[in-house]
């Protein structure tokens, strides 16, 4: 694939490259079909404006894996290589945001592994860089996808007011084994425009004059379970940066720099509490449990004051729910820091920082506590162990649908105070 590229070509070789994502998708289909085994698709350096694709699950396979990464590193994803980069913009002037990948299961999958990588992308002003979805209600999980050393940048609305606030950079449904590696967010933000046209002090304190919606980094959700999120960089996010819900259960953050970002905490747990909501869309949705958090460095949330570790938006106890285990904890803590100033690292710093620890591997973490860290005047901190502090909502705030926000028929709701509330 290539700037230059031509769809009326086979994609066979550096003269024969093609120009669109939906070119390629065509072509992998025909060649699993006919002779499925590991797929490469080389993306010629340049800057690719407007392209997105839905690629369906049963154009994957099993036991082989489809990667797009840049020329150059399709062998080692953290060899340097000039970059690789897909905008949403069509051209200066118009920006119609959308998805750069998605990934969906369709009506008649019936789960198992889909095996998508992406490395070494740099993806810009899109309302979303990757959905995961699999088909939660027959048993169609999508499972052993890989996104790795990529770049999200501009994701939600910020880029186009005019587009409708969404959810998350990369947002999942009913999918597992999923690897999330050595990737850098920034200015990940929602903007809410009813909220600007009729201001509201938002349930938080600390950020007057924002009117940001809960625009994440990652939302997993309905059983998305098993997942790694490990050694990324997150930097200006608005939404609180890892979002799990709905018994999206065992899954793995370790190793993050979490610099100037989320509204709440760093990890959210939430679900639709069919007890307290008549708007949930599934009969019962469920806390999620045993999710570990460690390991992480929090610089400040996005008002740049200290950012908590975890929260948990409704109790454990709903009814027809369960933990997996007698006493099993929603989500462990441990190991995590926080800088002594909130929001003291500069952007190079962290940048540093995470391309240091990128070619660690997976296994030597949670890192050693007491690395030092450069702030913003200069000087060398000494990250401290963080302690997370309780996070509580106000119960029996009164909700109003004009003030929805969220998905799946408004689960979510801002009260007429201000607070968030189930």
């Amino acid at each position: 694939m290539a700037t230059h590229g031509d769809d009326a070509h086979d994609g066979s070789s550096e003269q024969g490259a093609v120009k669109t994502l939906r070119r390629i998708q065509v072509i992998v289909r025909a060649m699993i079909q006919h002779a499925p085994g590991p797929i490469i698709v080389v993306i010629g350096h340049g800057l690719y404006r407007g392209q997105s694709v839905h690629w369906l699950a049963n154009d994957t396979m099993p036991n082989s894996p489809i990667t797009f990464a840049p020329a150059g590193i399709t062998s080692h994803p953290r060899m340097r290589s000039p970059p690789v980069t897909f905008d949403g913009c069509i051209n200066d002037n118009y920006c119609p945001g959308g998805t750069f990948f998605q990934l969906s299961a369709g009506a008649d999958w019936q789960g198992g592994a889909t095996n998508v990588v992406m490395m070494g992308l740099h993806l810009t002003n899109y309302t979303q860089g990757a959905v995961f979805a699999g088909n939660r209600g027959a048993g169609g999980v999508i499972s052993h996808n890989r996104i790795e050393s990529c770049h999200f940048e501009r994701m939600g609305n910020m880029f186009n007011r005019s587009l409708c606030p969404c959810c998350s950079a990369i947002d999942t449904v009913y999918t597992q084994y999923n690897v999330y590696l050595g990737n850098t967010f920034s200015d990940i933000i929602g903007i809410n425009l009813t909220d600007a046209f009729n201001p509201v002090p938002r349930w938080h304190p600390g950020l007057p004059g924002y009117f940001g919606t809960h625009m994440h980094v990652w939302y997993l959700a309905h059983n998305s379970s098993f997942n790694s999120i490990i050694n990324n960089t997150i930097r200006n996010t608005f939404g609180d940066p890892v979002r799990f819900r709905d018994g999206s259960s065992r899954n793995q953050i370790i190793g993050n720099i979490l610099s100037k970002t989320g509204s709440e905490s760093a990890y959210e747990d939430w679900f639709c509490d069919a007890d307290v909501s008549t708007r949930c869309q599934k009969h019962v949705e469920c806390p999620s449990w045993l999710n570990n958090f460690s390991g992480n460095v929090l610089d400040g949330n996005f008002a740049c004051l200290p950012l908590t570790a975890a929260c948990y938006c409704q109790p454990s106890n709903t009814t027809h729910c369960h933990p997996p285990v007698v006493a099993a904890a929603r989500v462990i803590n441990s190991h995590n820091t926080q800088t002594e100033q909130p929001c003291s690292l500069r952007w190079s710093t962290v940048a540093a920082t995470a391309a240091a620890t990128a070619t660690t591997r997976m296994t030597s973490w949670p890192p050693r506590l007491g690395t030092a860290a450069v702030s913003s005047a200069g000087h060398r901190r000494l990250f401290t162990p963080y302690t997370p502090i309780p996070c509580a909502r106000p119960a029996g705030t009164p909700c109003t649908p004009a003030g929805a926000v969220g998905r799946e028929g408004g689960g979510e709701w801002r009260g007429q105070a201000g607070h968030k509330c189930p």
